[in-house]
């Protein structure tokens, strides 16, 4: 049956576990390809425990989490960070967190590490900016989800697998990830940006058309949304679970609307042999500040709007050039498709198909 979570109707099932397959490597991959994730309770023993004590005993040193709070279920303060103190990853907590020797076993597999050998083959490679991964997420009263639905696939154009874990118990209140059922079958579906704003996935036909009509643009992916009902996966996840899913999966982060602090890793692993996209070598500042410079020569061109979306792609996906400036990069993009705008070339592949 669909239920509300803050303003979001979903069909919502849980997750299969996939403990039966651990020391049979064809049942994992089999099972990865069919379903898209491995669920794997309690897989992440004593590296989660060091890293869970570690990261709330931070909070709580700083007056953020009750005294008596469990750890597994940080409790909130009054005492309300603010973006100095804690943010994606440049905040005070954010640096000490990176730090962490806890931290630096967990981001390069931890206990995950032979399973992870398995599905994707030796040697494994952390990505750097795995260190700069651990989310954490106070209640909000923000309507909708957390983190808009996307595919990593749209992001990061290689092979590659992302391992969610929880750091704390998180329940449907606390939010989490939810995936999408089957929706690495699907192909990649289109990604929305309007005038910067990232919209990811629309969840249906009607969503789409709203974005099309509001001046939002299409910068990838090709599958366009229907309006069946889409069935969401989401389990009670506790401390020592993991989730390790494959870049094509449709995923979204759900509002903590608990009283809790939220606390994940999000970590991606590769084969080392596999090619890289820029970011796997480079920590989260790094790709956050060249992101920002891009965003700012837009500004200072004045190239905004659809425009403006499809550079700030195409500059993503290309990372930093140390051959060119940032400044010519974008003026040379914006020669290029400024006509494809006009002409609506770019407009075509926005096109939202009506149903019914």
């Amino acid at each position: 049956m669909p239920k509300e979570i803050n303003r979001l109707i979903m069909i919502m099932i849980a997750l299969e576990e996939a403990n039966q397959y651990l020391g049979d490597r064809e049942k994992l991959i089999n099972s990865l390809m069919d379903n898209g994730y491995l669920f794997i309770r309690n897989l992440l023993t004593e590296s989660v425990t060091r890293l869970n004590r570690d990261i709330v005993n931070l909070l709580k040193k700083h007056g953020y989490v009750s005294d008596h709070s469990d750890l597994h279920k940080p409790v909130v303060t009054s005492k309300i960070p603010d973006s100095s103190m804690l943010s994606e990853h440049h905040g005070f907590i954010n640096r000490k967190i990176a730090n962490l020797q806890s931290l630096k076993e967990i981001s390069q597999g931890g206990e995950a590490k032979q399973v992870l050998g398995e599905i994707v083959g030796t040697p494994l490679y952390s990505w750097v900016e795995n260190k700069d991964r651990v989310r954490v997420v106070q209640p909000s009263n923000k309507m909708g989800y957390a983190t808009a639905p996307h595919q990593d696939a749209f992001h990061f154009r290689t092979k590659f697998v992302t391992m969610w874990v929880p750091l704390t118990d998180i329940s449907e209140n606390e939010g989490g990830l939810a995936l999408r059922k089957l929706s690495h079958t699907e192909g990649l579906h289109k990604h929305w940006f309007r005038s910067g704003e990232y919209l990811g996935v629309a969840d249906n036909n009607k969503s789409a058309s709203t974005w099309l009509k509001s001046g939002a643009t299409v910068t990838g992916g090709k599958v366009e949304e229907d309006d069946i009902s889409k069935v969401w996966l989401h389990s009670n996840y506790k401390l020592g679970d993991c989730l390790i899913f494959i870049p094509q999966m449709v995923h979204a982060g759900l509002p903590n609307i608990s009283g809790n602090w939220r606390i994940s890793g999000d970590f991606r692993f590769q084969n080392k042999r596999n090619v890289m996209p820029w970011q796997a070598r480079h920590r989260l500042g790094y790709t956050h500040s060249y992101l920002e410079e891009v965003e700012n020569q837009l500004s200072d061109l004045n190239i905004q709007g659809k425009l403006g979306d499809h550079i700030a792609e195409k500059m993503r996906l290309e990372g930093p050039n140390r051959r060119q400036s940032i400044s010519e990069r974008v003026k040379n993009h914006a020669k290029g498709l400024s006509g494809q705008i006009n002409s609506g070339i770019l407009d075509g592949n926005e096109r939202v198909v009506k149903y019914g």
